[in-house]
């Protein structure tokens, strides 16, 4: 007999099929209640509340799957362990390998883990609408010579050969319902038990299949389903009554008596009249008066995100001014990929939740450090996995440890067989610091690589030539020998404990079938890595609740509610919910309609999924037994796309005329509960509501964080980085000031550089990359050591062999200094300190020619000044008296023993294109060469004597190509030559001491050419004494001032402009500061007269 139980959600049809249950287990029948695997938990507390022990004893209740597994285990016929979605992955690529010579159009497409994928889906769809491979040939044959039947010639031979694989050695879940309806024919199970179907909204073909056999050999069959008639209307019950007509046919066709449906039609469900009125405006519009109170709103949020913080703090409102229990709330939507934020707004709420969805294995810590794993020992060495893998916490390594190797790896460029061997370089770089100096940090950073790379580096030489034993063996030992279980559990809460458990067990499982499948079949170390992913893939790890009371989050099509107090219908947007469908799989909707003209059922997007997907949004709409709260966005999250609420919606709601409330016009009381809140609360109105933006800020104060509102003021204002507090300042700088001139320099082209690489010492990363056009350190080595060596005047009497040897040896000698580990260097790297030898000699050349004619004699180089140095500090301080002390190196002092007394001059290797601009001096630049001058002629240490300054020059230690034609002299290229390499700066207007520089003052060495009358050329950088100490005073007070705005904290950005002066067009701090648009704060450097 075949009896029917309808009505609409909330009609009682559960409790109406627990009555006759109880009748039937009164009258001693023997029950069977099917109900969908998801409903099975709630429906067995029912069955435990509701009947005793004794009534139980007759009751069965089952899924589909389990009622297969019930007839298998007392008729037999299921002897094959069953298939799992990674034997199935694995099953499927080998049944794609297998016959990809006989493909035709997927014969390209067969390598790739996307077309594996793509036909799992294709099969699984096959096996839910009851097509076999014998099926799906005669298809293909009824439609050969089309586009759709050389497509499922390919398929077919796909799907035969992966169903020859499978019933090999499983059996697979997809086709339990067919064998377990041939062998419950065969033995007649269902004979005298009573049936009850309930709470299932959609039947597969194979579950259709086996109801028709219950109703031919069961006495009685009732299905319970959400449908108020059995007319032949379109509308959101479509599905269900096309159903039921089917069964009553099939009843018919067989001689199976009917009984007349009960419909149920009372509202047992809904305790207030405004959402009786809801789910009545779906199928009696015009019967639904308007909606009153507070039972049922509509809220517009601005994003989803809105959305979700509106729902969390509704649950918290009702939960502590109405006495709800967080079980008694449920957030619903259609697609969880939306809210990805949820956990953290629920979190920032302080609420219970329970995620109703599986997520991926693949996006789990330990599955992804060995994924990683295995990528990086595919071949050589691969520098971006190893540094994912060091930034795991698998890895064992603090942020710190895998921050420092990141850093030498960039610094170093470590790539392939360089993580092989020890690391030996400086962490800083080229740097003439000795190996001493950073034994401490480089070890560091040594053990961390060790770390990383030795297990990795067994992993690799495991994997050459491995089976699929050998591959399971390699990665169990790479997690133990690697630590990553243990790492990952330290400091882990029992649930990621108990999560992580789950990960690992997973893994062994493949790692135990890949095993099994691959013995004695070798793979290279990419097959395997790709294969052990692909496995990966098909797994997805669930959640297990961590408390009774919770709230439940999950998608609206995988959840049995039992009448929830509070629900919360997320996303209901246009397109979203319900939403617009797609196709998965091989086919369009075109080929699908096709083979189902062929006689498949299978799914097609038109006007059949669209009403099933209305009638998913009515389920939703439908729970809740006291309040329901429907939301939707105006756009994006990422604000990006403007949104509608769903038409279908607004015309349910029609009759309801209910007006959206905006969250933008909730209280603030309402949003905040805690100081978490209260700080993503107060962001999310800043510079919008004046009056709620001041009470949050008096409450983040009163509650001890004062300090966020303001920092978040700055955010919103997207203003330029600002002073800091005058005692962090201090603290910073300490109670002595110590200063560089290049430190000096960078303060005054910009004080938040200069806080950035001085106080906070952030300093961007540099390669070890040489271009001896560009650097000057070697240069300045070699000029240094040849100097000493021979002597200013010593220089122009070597020979050009001797000269070359000389920079040879010491070009040698200075990568050995700089770079320790000669395997380090490149190739391309010594080739270019071969054509620096080349530059040099020419250079140096040019200066033993100056040297020779010049008065001036070398009396050191490299001398340092300040602390413990051979040159004092100049004695300055700030104005509150803080001691400021100056530290550098000057590269050569050079003295003239005059008439009148000494005369000092400082000379400076310049390989760049910098100039000496006299008029930036008072703006505090170019100061570099005049404080090291008068440091050197006041010095307190008379290192010098007490010599009188005779000026700054800048050597230039760097040569462009020359152009040369073919009517070009040597004269000509000589000239070229002199003048590239003429010294730069401001000497001293005094003729005899000019003359101690070049004796012919014609311009060839100095900035200094004088007419046959004695006046100087109109460009000569000379300078009167009176400037000179003008000059000096210029200088000492921009230090002071210097010092005096660094103890108040003024570090904000303001950088000179002016001319050619940018510094924000090469600062590495520009991300930072926030100065960058044209109007922003600046000094701007302007012409300044002498007198000035």
């Amino acid at each position: 007999m075949l009896r029917m139980i309808l009505g609409e959600a909330g009609t009682g049809k559960t409790t109406e099929v627990l009555r006759q249950i109880r009748e039937a287990a009164a009258r001693q029948q023997s029950v069977l209640l099917l109900v969908p695997e998801h409903a099975s938990f709630e429906m067995e507390r029912w069955v435990s509340a509701l009947f005793t022990g004794e009534e139980q004893q007759y009751i069965t209740l089952l899924s589909f799957p389990r009622l297969a597994e019930n007839i298998f285990r007392e008729c037999g016929g299921l002897a094959l362990r069953p298939l799992d979605e990674v034997s199935r992955a694995l099953l499927m690529r080998e049944a794609i390998q297998e016959v990809r010579e006989q493909l035709g159009l997927y014969q390209r497409q067969a390598g790739y883990t996307g077309f594996i994928s793509a036909m799992l889906q294709t099969v699984a769809d096959f096996k839910r609408a009851g097509i076999s491979p014998l099926r799906l040939q005669e298809i293909a044959d009824e439609t050969a010579g089309e586009a759709l039947g050389e497509k499922l010639r390919d398929m077919q031979l796909i799907y035969g050969a992966f169903q020859a694989l499978v019933e090999q050695r499983f059996h697979d879940p997809l086709d339990e319902l067919t064998l377990a309806m041939r062998r419950a024919t065969e033995k007649d199970w269902f004979a005298g038990q009573y049936i009850w179907v309930d709470s299932f909204d959609y039947f597969s073909v194979s579950e259709r299949a086996l109801l028709e056999q219950m109703l031919l050999s069961a006495p009685q069959l009732t299905l319970s389903m959400t449908c108020p008639t059995l007319d032949s209307q379109e509308d959101i019950f479509l599905y269900q009554k096309k159903f039921l007509l089917r069964m009553r046919a099939y009843a018919d066709a067989h001689a199976i008596a009917c009984e007349k449906p009960m419909i149920l039609q009372k509202d047992k469900r809904h305790q207030n009249p405004d959402l009786a009125g809801l789910q009545r405006a779906f199928t009696q519009p015009a019967a639904v008066a308007p909606a009153v109170g507070e039972h049922l709103q509509l809220v517009e949020a601005p994003t989803v995100y809105e959305e979700m913080h509106f729902a969390a703090a509704e649950i918290c409102r009702l939960v502590r001014e109405e006495g709800y229990r967080y079980r008694d709330c449920v957030i619903l939507c259609r697609d969880m990929d939306r809210y990805r934020n949820a956990r953290t707004v629920l979190e920032e709420y302080g609420l219970p939740c329970f995620w109703g969805e599986k997520q991926n294995i693949l996006f789990a810590p330990l599955p992804f450090f060995v994924l990683t794993a295995l990528e990086a020992a595919c071949g050589s060495p691969k520098t971006p996995a190893i540094l994912r893998m060091a930034r795991s916490a698998a890895s064992g390594l603090t942020p710190q440890q895998a921050g420092k190797l990141e850093n030498y790896c960039f610094v170093w460029n470590i790539t392939g067989e360089d993580w092989l061997r020890p690391f030996t370089g400086n962490p800083e770089g080229m740097s003439e610091a000795a190996p001493e100096e950073y034994a401490a940090e480089l070890a560091e950073i040594e053990a961390a690589r060790r770390r990383v790379v030795e297990p990795l580096a067994a992993l690799r030489y495991a994997l050459r030539e491995a089976d699929g034993g050998d591959f399971a063996a390699a990665v169990y030992r790479y997690v133990e020998t690697a630590g990553a279980l243990r790492h990952l559990s330290q400091g882990s809460t029992l649930p990621e404990r108990e999560a992580l458990d789950r990960q690992w067990n997973s893994i062994v499982d493949v790692l135990d079938l890949m095993s099994d499948f691959y013995t004695g079949k070798t793979m290279s170390a990419r097959e395997w890595c790709e294969l052990f992913r692909l496995a990966l893939s098909r797994i997805d790890l669930g959640s297990v609740p961590n408390t009774v009371d919770h709230v439940i989050l999950a998608e609206s099509d995988r959840v049995r509610l039992q009448s929830p107090k509070a629900v919360f219908v997320l996303g209901v947007n246009e397109g979203v919910f319900p939403a617009t469908g797609t196709t998965a799989g091989l086919f369009s909707t075109r080929e699908r309609e096709e083979l189902n003209a062929c006689g498949a059922e299978l799914p097609v997007l038109g006007t059949e999924s669209a009403l099933r997907e209305q009638f998913v949004l009515y389920s939703a709409l439908c729970a809740a037994a006291e309040r329901l709260f429907i939301t939707y966005a105006r756009q994006s999250i990422a604000g990006d796309a403007q949104l509608a609420p769903a038409s279908y919606l607004l015309r349910v709601l029609r009759p309801l005329q209910l007006v959206p409330i905006k969250t933008e016009t909730l209280p603030t009381e309402f949003w905040v509960v805690n100081n978490a809140t209260a700080k993503s609360r107060y962001a999310a109105v800043l510079g919008s509501q004046p009056q709620e933006e001041a009470l949050l800020a008096a409450l983040l104060e009163r509650q001890g964080d004062g300090d966020y509102p303001a920092a978040m003021r700055r955010v919103a204002a997207n203003a330029p980085a600002g002073n800091i507090a005058p005692e962090n300042a201090r603290q910073l700088l300490g109670q002595e000031l110590k200063l560089a001139p290049t430190a000096i320099d960078r303060f005054y082209q910009c004080p938040y550089q200069f806080f950035c690489d001085k106080m906070l010492r952030l300093r961007p990363r540099q390669r070890v990359e040489f271009s001896p056009f560009e650097s000057g350190s070697a240069i300045h080595y070699v000029f240094q050591q040849l100097v000493e060596r021979y002597g200013s005047q010593g220089l122009s009497a070597l020979s050009e062999e001797e000269l070359d040897r000389g920079i040879r040896h010491y070009l040698k000698e200075y990568i050995d200094r700089m770079v320790p580990d000669p395997t380090t260097v490149t190739a391309r790297f010594r080739y270019q300190f071969q054509r620096l030898r080349l530059m040099l000699g020419v250079i140096v050349r040019h200066l033993a020619e100056e040297f020779a004619q010049s008065e001036f004699v070398t009396a050191a180089t490299e001398v340092p000044v300040g602390e413990n140095g051979e040159v004092a500090s100049p004695r300055l301080s700030a104005e509150d008296g803080t001691p400021i002390s100056l530290r550098g190196s000057i590269d050569r002092v050079d003295l003239y023993h005059g008439v009148d007394g000494d005369y000092l001059r400082v000379i400076d290797y310049k390989s760049g294109t910098k100039e000496f601009k006299f008029e930036e001096v008072p703006y505090g630049l170019n100061m570099q060469m005049l404080i090291y001058l008068y440091a050197a002629c006041g010095d307190e240490n008379h290192r010098f004597g007490t010599p009188q300054p005779a000026g700054v020059l800048y050597l230039p230690s760097r040569l462009e190509a020359v152009e040369v034609m073919a009517d070009t002299t040597e004269e000509s290229v000589t000239s070229e030559v002199n003048n590239a390499l003429k010294m730069k700066g401001m000497l001293l207007e005094d003729e005899t001491v000019l003359r101690a520089m070049e004796q012919e003052l014609a311009g060839v060495y100095i900035p200094v050419k004088m007419k046959q009358n004695g006046e100087f050329y109109k460009g000569s950088r000379v300078y009167s004494r009176e400037i000179f100490q003008n000059l000096r005073e210029t200088v000492y007070g921009n230090i002071e001032k210097m010092g005096t705005e660094l103890l108040a904290g003024k570090v904000a950005p303001c950088p000179v402009k002016g001319g050619d002066n940018d510094p924000c067009s090469y600062c590495p701090y520009a991300a930072l500061c926030n100065n960058t648009e044209p109007d922003s704060p600046h000094r701007e450097l302007g012409e300044k007269e002498e007198s000035e």
